[in-house]
């Protein structure tokens, strides 16, 4: 359940709002059949009778479009159609769909297939994420992703002849531009567009238009004949092969089920987020918490989806997934009313499991189309999330405001908002700033108490500040409502860590475990390891109470402060242990973390012919730096840069992304310049370290450098 994923440059974003033209209707000319499933009747009947051959298959319902909420009975009834092409669902799916609403919440779940550690593995872990693990929905999700990126590159046909390949775009344009060498990266995810849900003036009936998918693409990394590739590279291919693939979805569906299981997965997904939103945990705690549904088994990892034209220097990879997130805005219709009535007035009697309503043409109740603008709301939030998902906080929070802008009381937006506001503080090192996304996520999670995932991110913040022990008291109020909720028992591991309770970390580590069994991500990692420290008697070095050391250099004429577990490494022997750093100069000392030595903070001192730096010289600079660190650096990312002062010392602040041996790391490198030298501190961490890390080194070390006579 994190809502930051690894995501890097983002070249283009494809959001396709695919709707018909006319609005959706009950009635018309044809008759419309609705099959209603009692909820209530459902938990009755799967304690007495568990083998009813109506309560296995969701009385025949192929196709989720709604539900009614009786309050007269307290019963939820979900609202479906049959096929002729799709199966029923069947009650764990369902069940399913449930459990992943309430711990996906407002940003799940789905997967990911991402690379195997570097790129160069042939390998790609699945990752599932939001409570997709072991269910249908991650086994849906999985089939027509890679299914997708089969088809891609034409490793297998796609059965639509309209459908001209990414990899036989790709190479037309390259071969019609007489481009010798290309190696291109991208990430391709499905994910639903926008979709109106009209509501009946008391919100007792909820009803979906039908739902069309989306793709969103990302152009990660391109070498063009052997060099990468500028600014702004557009990968036209894979935008007019998405555009297409999107145009002949209803197509492809005939011909491959995985994408029809797909698309009415996430319709399924989208009406039980709003049920969550409408009805108290406790009335789903039987399916949610009770019943057991059958797991499925999904691959842990696949090989890389990769195509080879002729020789290795020109190939296309692809990794990415399946997000079943997406804005849903509710449409307020009084008239829809009559049709919670004529279901309501049909049931043969209160103890129905399920029954058929059909409409005829008489009954021509609308659900209407999204505007245009509407449209644009949903690209703007589509983008705002992955913006946020590549690490770009500052352009997210900047596309969630403009739909707020629109529509100010939509939950998603606020939501995650928050949290690129808590982040871009974090990633700034201003933690004492983070109050504000905290009293905003502390308001959401009093509003929207089924939504976990709104809890967690409240607990992880307060952990963040070290409110430890308020943390704890949210993240206990998780596991009280989902025991198996993994994400909150790795939060309060780390918390009770913190707090230097190590029977309850350990406790809630290998809780973690447990429920991660098969996993390999780094949360798993850093879980194991984190129980070994404790076995093996070592000292906490997470938290407010880490002892400190100070470090003086006379000849180069500075001091700071540094934690004492960490070790020191003067000029001679950096290059042995951080072999990254062999061929720096100048280095004067550097701290490392005992077992990360990715995490560290190296100090330079070199002669320069200024005594201080103008704002001239930092305007002029950083533009510098922005095209030195692009071409150093792999997949290289600006966060921030501009001026800063320590101890009175003015200087350049500058904050980036970057890959080093296949591994994703954040970096901060400030530059003091005073009395003709020039000291270069540079924070080095992976980035699911870098906020703890700048807690229990670098922010210690910033604030307690000083030059002499500063």
């Amino acid at each position: 359940m994190r809502t930051t994923l690894l995501f890097l440059t983002i070249a283009t974003i494809l959001i396709l709002n695919l709707f018909h033209a006319s609005d959706r209707t009950f009635g018309s000319d044809a008759q419309t059949e609705l099959i209603a499933f009692s909820l209530r009747e459902a938990q009755r009947t799967a304690k007495e009778h568990p083998g009813d051959e109506n309560l296995k298959r969701v009385g025949g319902i192929a196709e989720i479009v709604g539900f009614i909420i009786d309050n007269n009975t307290k019963d939820v009834i979900i609202l479906g159609k049959s096929s002729d092409v799709l199966p029923s669902f069947c009650l764990d799916d369902l069940v399913f769909l449930l459990r992943c609403a309430q711990i996906g919440g407002l940003s799940g779940p789905g997967v990911s297939l991402e690379p195997k550690g570097d790129i160069s593995s042939g390998q790609l872990q699945v990752v599932l994420f939001g409570g997709s693990d072991r269910t249908s929905i991650g086994s849906v999700s999985f089939d027509a992703d890679y299914l997708m990126k089969k088809i891609a590159l034409d490793l297998e046909p796609s059965g639509v002849s309209k459908l001209e390949s990414y990899a036989e775009r790709t190479k037309k344009k390259f071969f019609e531009e007489k481009v010798e060498t290309w190696n291109i990266l991208s990430r391709f995810w499905f994910t639903p567009t926008y979709a109106p849900v009209t509501t009946s003036k008391a919100e007792d009936i909820f009803l979906l238009r039908e739902i069309k998918v989306g793709v969103l693409v990302q152009t990660l990394s391109a070498e063009i004949n052997g060099r990468p590739a500028p600014l702004g590279f557009k990968d036209d291919p894979a935008e007019k092969y998405a555009i297409e693939f999107m145009n002949l979805y209803d197509k492809m569906a005939e011909k491959h089920r995985e994408f029809a299981e797909l698309a009415r997965f996430m319709g399924g997904m989208k009406l039980m987020n709003v049920l969550l939103t409408k009805v108290q945990p406790e009335s789903l705690d039987f399916w949610i918490n009770r019943y057991s549904p059958t797991e499925g088994k999904i691959p842990s990892e696949v090989p890389l989806l990769r195509k080879t034209f002729m020789d290795a220097r020109r190939q296309l990879s692809i990794i990415g997934g399946v997000r079943m997130t997406g804005l849903t805005q509710r449409l307020r219709r009084g008239e829809v009313a009559a049709i919670r009535d004529a279901i309501l007035i049909a049931r043969p009697s209160e103890r129905s499991l399920t029954w058929t309503v059909v409409f005829d043409k008489d009954w021509r109740i609308t659900i209407p189309s999204a505007s245009k603008e509407d449209q644009e709301i949903a690209n703007l939030f589509a983008n705002g999330l992955i913006q946020h998902e590549k690490g770009d906080d500052a352009g997210a929070i900047q596309s969630f405001d403009q739909v707020l802008n629109t529509y100010p009381s939509v939950v998603e937006a606020r939501f995650l908002k928050a949290v690129c506001e808590r982040d871009l503080l974090i990633k700034k090192g201003k933690v004492d700033e983070v109050l504000g996304p905290l009293n905003s996520l502390t308001q959401l999670a009093g509003e929207n108490p089924q939504f976990l995932e709104i809890r967690y991110e409240l607990g992880s913040t307060l952990r963040v500040l070290g409110r430890n022990d308020q943390a704890i008291e949210e993240l206990e109020k998780i596991i009280s409502i989902r025991q198996d909720f993994a994400p909150a028992h790795h939060a309060l591991g780390l918390a009770y860590w913190t707090k230097g309770d190590n029977a309850s970390a350990t406790k809630h580590l290998q809780e973690y475990l447990r429920i991660e069994s098969g996993q390999n991500n780094k949360w798993v990692l850093e879980a194991k390891r984190l129980i070994e420290e404790i076995a093996s008697g070592k000292k906490q070095t997470l938290g407010n109470t880490v002892e400190l050391e100070t470090f003086s250099d006379v000849k180069h004429n500075f001091q700071c402060q540094y934690p004492k577990e960490w070790k020191l490494l003067r000029e001679n022997e950096i290059g042995k242990l951080l072999p990254s750093m062999g061929d720096a100069k100048n280095i004067v000392v550097a701290f490392v973390y005992p077992s990360k030595t990715d995490s560290n903070v190296n100090i330079q001192v070199v002669p320069i012919e200024a005594d201080e730096l103008s704002d001239k010289d930092i305007t002029d600079a950083i533009p510098a730096l922005d095209a030195a660190y692009k071409e150093r650096f792999r997949r290289f990312q600006k966060i921030e840069a501009g001026q800063v002062n320590i101890g009175g010392v003015r200087g350049i602040r500058y904050l980036f992304t970057c890959e080093r041996a296949g591994v994703m790391i954040e970096q901060c490198v400030i530059t003091l310049v005073k009395s003709r030298k020039a000291y270069t501190l540079t924070f080095t961490a992976q980035e699911q370290d870098f906020a703890n890390f700048w807690e229990t080194c670098f922010n210690r070390t910033l604030t307690s450098f000083q030059i002499g006579g500063s």
